[in-house]
């Protein structure tokens, strides 16, 4: 979530739609606290979503949503472009 919220604020967006199947990071970020995650992770997720201005979690069970499970398995190299699915 970190990664991809740093390419989208490079980019220029301003209105992003999250689908993510780690429930635990979206509580976090809604709730902007956490007792089980790093705390350094939230905050720096929330500093790049104030960045961006309009953001929506959605979560999505994994078995649900390939394209998210593909993408974390992606390496990210700063050449490539985004890839849209």
């Amino acid at each position: 979530i970190l990664n991809g919220l740093a390419l989208l604020q490079k980019r220029g967006l301003d209105r992003v739609l999250i689908p993510t199947d780690y429930l635990e990071v979206v509580k976090a970020v809604q709730d902007s606290q956490s007792v089980s995650l790093n705390s350094a992770l939230v905050k720096r997720i929330l500093q790049l979503l104030q960045s961006i201005g309009y953001w929506r979690f959605r979560h999505v069970p994994r078995e649900e949503n390939r394209v998210a499970d593909s993408l974390a398995k992606m390496e990210t190299d700063k050449e490539n472009d985004v890839q849209v699915f």
